[in-house]
């Protein structure tokens, strides 16, 4: 049984690690990768292009790199509010039904744009003729939004709806609760909705302000894939987005690296989770990890290691496993995983308990002991790592996912849009010299430096039956009960 709540970008990271290495020297046209291209105009836009005749499709995508990281505390909520002003009107198309008349008649059957924490993006997919007019839709809607009046006060109501909705639903209380506790100094840099306040006060001229310093071709880039000659493509871009201003944002201008080390002491709370069975309760063991800005090495280290913990037969499993009073029927029960992330890296430990009624806050509690004193320093202890089988076993591993996610050009740019937003604007380069360097050691120390120096905060979810029937027993263990009182960096 997998994690029920969990990101798995730190998969995706393993998956093309070995594959989309790009020249150092950013020179313009084809990479070393099969049937990828990457370019980059004067005024600092990137073009990646991924051919794929199997279809007269064309994905097309437009990634900014900002979001939550960069909000502050009185901004909170406006990247995203930003994101749906794009879609009310621009230049071109004047209102929000000219936008949608715009992209039926190009035969656009789904078309989306998303904020997260390190990334704005902007997507669909249209025929093969409509290439042209698919990166000149996009052009005018991010270079040119209209931020009228009325619609943006219409817009803020719909936000605020949005927020207000997530309060009490458990997946975005996790989320919410997870930022709000890991990073106390800034918890707003890991909240892409923000706060209802924020986003009722907002004015037109804030949002111009985040146009003009992030909004910028030196902070973005233009992802075509699909049955497209490259050069073509590097030329239609050119003379749609060729005019689009340089910014000053350089990057790295606005990182900074937060608390490694929030917890005096490991911190308990417990969530119920109406989506789990009453049979089990599901704990995880999250801690802060590598930051792309400032560990950047580290990273590919903890996506190894997650890697390397997460095979069923691994030292670390049969450790946890071994300790049967905890409850975990076996490995398929138990998962880790590293979120990249620039200046949020996160490293949770799962695992899903039987019989969550019977002594649930001691076996909760064993659960991290038993990872800190005994599984952890069983990985440190296993001299198999080191062995060139296991390394073969993980790079066959890279390969089958590698064929599974490459199926597509548009699998291909999404991937490559997270990495070349959630890492560095230079991830891709060093990736594979960096994947064949992480040796037994670096994962010794990375377990060192990231888990017996820091305090975790330690998560339950169970089933709210059986909260009811526990619920003093963890108010007795002192845990804190996560709900949209204590979620909400806002609402203290």
């Amino acid at each position: 049984m997998k994690s029920l709540i969990k990101k798995r970008l730190a998969l995706v990271l393993l998956v093309i690690m070995s594959f989309f290495l790009l020249s150092a020297e950013e020179k313009s046209g084809k990479t070393s990768i099969e049937n990828l291209y990457s370019y980059k105009l004067e005024n600092g836009l990137s073009v990646y292009v991924a051919k794929n005749h199997s279809a007269p499709l064309v994905y097309i995508e437009v990634t900014v790199r900002t979001g939550a990281c960069d909000q502050t505390m009185e901004n909170a909520g406006l990247f995203h509010l930003y994101e749906h002003m794009m879609f009310k009107g621009n230049s071109k198309y004047r209102n929000a039904q000219a936008i949608q008349t715009a992209v039926n008649n190009m035969g656009v059957p789904e078309w989306n744009g998303t904020t997260s924490t390190d990334r704005v993006n902007y997507f669909f997919t249209v025929p093969v003729n409509q290439l042209e007019k698919g990166l000149e839709f996009w052009s005018y809607a991010i270079r040119e939004p209209l931020m009228n009046e009325k619609e943006f006060e219409d817009e803020k109501k719909v936000v605020i709806s949005e927020i207000q909705g997530y309060f009490g639903k458990p997946y975005w209380m996790k989320m919410f609760y997870t930022g709000n506790k890991l990073f106390p100094e800034a918890p707003w840099t890991v909240d892409s909705c923000g706060s209802v306040e924020v986003v009722q006060n907002a004015t037109l001229k804030q949002l111009r302000e985040i146009q003009k310093k992030y909004y910028v071709p030196n902070n973005a880039a233009v992802l075509v894939g699909g049955d497209v000659n490259p050069e073509e493509v590097y030329v239609l871009v050119k003379k749609i987005f060729g005019d689009w201003k340089k910014g000053e944002n350089t990057d790295g201008d606005f990182a900074k690296q937060y608390d490694v080390n929030p917890f005096e002491k490991p911190k308990f709370c417990v969530l119920p989770y109406n989506e789990l069975s009453p049979e089990f309760a599901q704990v995880l063991v999250i801690s802060r990890a590598s930051d792309a800005d400032f560990d950047l090495n580290d990273t590919y280290i903890g996506a190894v290691l997650a890697e390397v913990l997460n095979e069923p037969s691994s030292s670390f499993k049969k450790a946890v496993l071994k300790n049967k009073k905890l409850g975990i029927p076996d490995s398929s029960f138990l998962d880790t995983d590293y979120s990249l992330s620039r200046q949020h890296g996160i490293f949770t430990f799962s695992g899903v308990m039987i019989n969550p009624s019977k002594n649930l806050t001691e076996r909760v509690n064993d659960f991290y002991q038993t990872i800190i004193k005994n599984a952890l320093p069983a990985v440190q202890k296993d001299k198999s790592l080191e062995s060139e089988k296991k390394r073969q076993m993980l790079i066959n591993f890279l390969d089958d996912e590698n064929a599974y996610q490459s199926e597509s050009a548009e699998g291909v740019l999404k991937n490559l849009s997270a990495l070349w937003t959630h890492g560095t604007k230079e991830f891709f380069f060093t990736l594979d010299e960096n994947l064949k360097s992480v040796n037994k050691n670096d994962l010794d120390l990375y377990i060192e430096n990231y888990f017996y120096k820091r305090n975790p905060m330690i998560m339950v979810f169970v089933n709210p039956e059986v909260y009811e029937k526990t619920k003093q027993e963890f108010e007795n263990a002192g845990y804190e009960l996560v709900n949209s009182e204590t979620a909400f960096w806002w609402k203290k």
